[in-house]
């Protein structure tokens, strides 16, 4: 996800816009604060015109890691 904002130059206020949500609600998510739903990744997929695994890329390390141990994601 870092990674792909990154690409984009976007900011979590943009990633909020396009969500129809908070900025602080995507920092949760960012920080690992709060789980991203399928339906926001699936979004932002469709928005950005990426496959989904796109955003998922890094997790594979290990996908059920607690929240708040998030693992970086590799640009």
């Amino acid at each position: 996800m870092l990674a792909e904002m990154g690409r984009r130059e976007l900011k979590q206020g943009d990633v909020a816009q396009i969500l129809n949500t908070s900025q602080r609600s995507v920092s949760k998510r960012m920080t690992g604060d709060t789980d991203w739903r399928i339906g926001d990744l699936l979004r932002l997929a469709q928005a950005w015109d990426i496959p989904i695994a796109t955003l998922l890329e890094g997790t594979e390390d290990d996908p059920f890691a607690p929240n708040g141990d998030p693992k970086p994601v590799g640009a």
